[in-house]
């Protein structure tokens, strides 16, 4: 029964690695990038879990067009995607590999052990235009000004010109580590508790059930191995609670 076991398993093997896999994925550091060593922690993670199986291809292209990609079946998965953007497309969540927190950064001196979410109403808070919000942001009161870029509005706050900076806190901790920023690193700071938190999965093609069952599999042993939490760590990102699991259908 075990040689047959093992035979199939090889099957499988030999079966993924003549097959290319076309995976899409935005400019979203540092989760994806073109402009870190290893693309990003996503694409790290998307590596360590499928080149051993598949051919990989990743095209980085804008998040708009990767959806419409996606729909006419012209790639088999996105990378880095919150499960609610495609909840109606019929796309296959992955489990959770990491969690994003939205809140709001604020001026160092400034910084609060707790901000108070309820008493923030009618203060001006630097949003992105075309940024889509959560719910819970708007229930703050507070009231947003826009600018075209996250950069703009870590400089508005440095500056004074804001209260608050809207921001992920893993994107804005890359921003500020970038060389046309880091000297208003000091001046600004992640202010607890985020106002939201979304999982970041890969949407895979409705077409084809084994890369996503190849990749569950290769997560499971990176988060056993401690590797995802390594990886987590060197990115600072965060990982899921044990409690954040996504079904696949």
């Amino acid at each position: 029964m075990r040689f047959i076991l093992g035979l199939l398993l090889a099957s499988l093997s030999l079966s993924c690695a003549a097959q290319k896999l076309r995976l899409l994925a935005a400019e979203y550091p540092p989760y994806t990038s073109q402009a870190l060593p290893k693309q990003g922690a996503l694409i790290e993670v998307v590596k360590k879990t499928l080149s051993p199986h598949y051919q990989l291809e990743i095209v980085f292209v804008p998040w708009a067009r990767a959806l419409n990609e996606m729909k006419a079946r012209r790639a088999d998965g996105i990378i880095g995607v919150w499960p609610n953007s495609y909840v109606d497309t019929g796309f296959r969540a992955s489990s959770p590999i990491f969690v994003s927190k939205l809140g709001f950064y604020v001026p160092t001196a400034q910084l609060v052990p707790r901000l108070d979410l309820n008493q923030l109403q009618g203060r001006i808070a630097g949003g992105v235009r075309n940024y889509g919000y959560p719910a819970a942001l708007y229930q703050t009161g507070v009231r947003i000004e826009v600018a075209n870029d996250d950069q703009s509005n870590l400089k508005k706050l440095a500056a004074g010109r804001i209260s608050f900076a809207i921001l992920e806190k893993a994107v804005g901790e890359y921003l500020l580590s970038q060389p046309d920023l880091v000297a208003i690193a000091p001046k600004v700071s992640w202010q607890e508790p985020a106002f939201a938190e979304q999982v970041l999965t890969i949407a895979f093609a409705p077409q084809d059930k084994v890369p996503l069952a190849v990749f569950e599999r290769g997560l499971r042993q990176l988060q056993q191995s401690g590797e995802l939490k390594q990886i987590a760590e060197r990115y600072h990102v965060d990982l899921p609670s044990r409690t954040a699991t996504l079904a696949a259908p």
